[in-house]
């Protein structure tokens, strides 16, 4: 878990979790709440996890605190394109720069006013190519919703998730990509992917020495 301090972004909280259940994830936050009564975050930027994304949720957002939990730009693309490769377009994908310039307009659906998402998509829907139509299902599924008498489904991950208007409108951070950064760092000092875990701890505290000599100089 990360946290931005003085414009850094800072690891703050080290946790290893024996699966990834909702269940697990409110026990996570409950123990922080514990040690820590006076986290209140105000906003959150995390991985399109449903699990996660609803255990924060449950906590933060309430009658007393409006916190806003948001989806990452950067693993927004990213399904897009493991979709691309599941669906076997991905040749296609990059030796055709017009069809890849199509699908990068899919992602940038989220730089529209929140409101405007839904007839942007149905744009793209009428107008790209049909080959790129079972991936324009995929996200009409996850990210948009269908329509219905009485408006659109709801997607697996609503619009308000990974809209990246007014984060971009108020120069806000729109990928969690310092956390990813120190994800790389962190497997380059343990050196291998799958190491003991009393070397792991070990490392942890070097990081963490690390980390504090940043915050304090």
């Amino acid at each position: 878990m990360y946290a931005v301090y003085r414009n850094a972004v800072l690891p703050v909280v080290f946790a290893l979790l024996p699966n990834k259940t909702e269940q697990t994830y409110r026990r996570l936050i409950n123990k922080l709440s514990e040690l820590c009564p006076s986290w209140n975050p105000k906003s959150i930027m995390m991985d399109f996890e449903k699990a996660v994304m609803n255990a924060f949720a449950e906590k933060f957002i309430t009658t007393t605190n409006q916190c806003t939990i948001s989806g990452c730009f950067f693993h927004l693309q990213q399904s897009i394109q493991r979709k691309v490769q599941e669906l076997g377009i991905k040749t296609n994908y990059e030796q055709d720069p017009v069809l890849a310039h199509h699908v990068n307009k899919i992602a940038a659906l989220a730089f529209l006013p929140l409101n405007d998402v839904g007839q942007g998509f149905d744009v793209l829907f009428n107008s790209l190519p049909p080959i790129l139509l079972p991936l324009l299902n995929y996200f009409k599924d996850t990210y948009v919703g269908r329509h219905r008498p009485q408006g659109r489904s709801n997607p697996l991950f609503k619009i308000e998730l990974w809209n990246m208007h007014q984060r971009a409108t108020d120069l806000l951070m729109r990928t969690n990509n310092s956390g990813e950064a120190w994800h790389h760092r962190l497997s380059s000092v343990t050196q291998c992917q799958h190491t003991t875990l009393w070397l792991f701890i070990n490392n942890l505290k070097t990081e963490e020495h690390y980390i504090y000599c940043r915050l304090i100089s």
